[in-house]
């Protein structure tokens, strides 16, 4: 009997601590802590600076671009330790004293973010739900006083591209209010006339400017107020009559009517760049980025620099190693450009005195006091 009932028990102990394995190692996987991947959406969330308080879209790359700090790699990082590195950036930096930083993954968004661009007042991008429409898109955007919201380009991801009149969207008429999906695109157009030359994309002011002949795309960047922070100078692209020109890395010609288009840059770090320049502080790095196309990334040079001594500091073996470039010579084709690396900084300073001819005012200045007090 006893015989029996052991042979009937054992089995039933054995499914039974295999249902209880199989439980525990469910529970110890649903443990397991998610890390941040390239193309994952995050929220991130900073106590002492509500500007920061959004959701990103991570780089193919793995980082985040953040406002004031630039690009930050956190690519497989958790939650806790990617929050961590954005804070710690935030006070390196000297952005604040002090950042409580949260970060929560929101999960992956390739082909699923909202894109708008053009006339307004920065480019970006807006996560998808239920009921949203192109109201919704125009007030994240704020498109600029020159944009044509006759004639705003909204762009699905598969399908004919939409032409919509927001300017008669009267508040109820939904022909003019459409439906915006993931994956869509919105382009505010300029409104351009004959004679100007329009400038989107990413850079510190969009907008129209008139043309003169001879006007290459640099010139146009920075009549915009030059390049913002991970705009791609060498990736611009000339609208001209529905064809697409490249921009030959801002030595491209420009004619009245042309429309020119800054892609964003991917962020591969950033680099310092101070001194006598238009937006001194960090600019967005990637790799082949040129001395001169920095500068104009901060807005270029001011009325007076002394581009005849730029100097370059760059960290070898711990330490900072300077050097001394002539940055008029590159601009006029003198000289070779000068290929940076992520962490370099560079430094443009400000009109050189003129100290022979300060020393020449006060020799004559004290002479002739001297031949004043000598004099009999």
């Amino acid at each position: 009997m006893l015989l029996v009932v052991y042979s009937d028990v054992v089995p039933f102990v054995r499914i039974l601590f295999a249902l209880l394995l199989a439980f525990s190692s469910v529970a110890s996987f649903g443990q397991v802590r998610a890390v941040v991947k390239p193309l994952d959406a995050v929220k991130v969330i900073c106590e002492e600076e509500p500007s920061l308080s959004k959701d990103y879209k991570i780089t193919r790359d793995g980082f985040i671009v953040m406002q004031f700090i630039g690009a930050v790699n956190i690519a497989g990082l958790k939650e806790e330790s990617a929050a961590a590195k954005i804070s710690a950036t935030l006070i390196e930096q000297r952005i604040l004293p002090r950042a409580t930083v949260s970060l929560r993954i929101l999960g992956g968004t390739e082909k699923s973010l909202i894109t708008y661009s053009g006339a307004v007042s920065s480019a970006g991008e807006i996560f998808p739900r239920a009921g949203l429409r192109l109201a919704d898109v125009v007030k994240e955007a704020k498109p600029t006083a020159a944009a044509d919201l006759e004639k705003v380009r909204v762009i699905p991801a598969n399908g004919a591209e939409l032409i919509v009149n927001f300017a008669a969207y009267d508040g109820k008429n939904l022909e003019h209010n459409p439906e915006v999906r993931a994956g869509d695109r919105v382009v505010f157009d300029l409104v351009v006339r004959a004679k100007d030359v329009s400038v989107t994309g990413m850079v510190r002011n969009p907008g129209v400017t008139p043309f003169k002949p001879g006007m290459k795309v640099r010139d146009a960047i920075l009549s915009a107020g030059g390049l913002a922070n991970g705009g791609d100078l060498a990736n611009t692209k000339i609208d001209r009559a529905g064809q697409s020109i490249d921009g030959k890395n801002g030595d491209a010609e420009l004619f009245a009517g042309d429309r020119l288009f800054v892609p964003q840059i991917a962020a591969e770090g950033t680099i310092q760049v101070m001194g006598h320049v238009a937006n001194p502080g960090p600019v967005t790095f990637r790799n082949g980025l040129m001395v001169s196309q920095a500068i104009m990334a901060a807005g270029g040079a001011k009325k007076g620099a002394n581009l005849k001594k730029v100097k370059l500091t760059r960290q070898i073996d711990g330490k900072g190693k300077s050097s001394d470039l002539d940055l008029e010579a590159i601009m006029q084709g003198r000289a070779s450009d000068f290929a940076l690396k992520s962490g370099d900084e560079i430094s443009v300073s400000g009109p050189r005195r003129n100290n022979g001819n300060l020393l020449k005012i006060a020799g004559v200045v004290i002479g002739g006091l001297l031949f004043g007090i000598l004099r009999p």
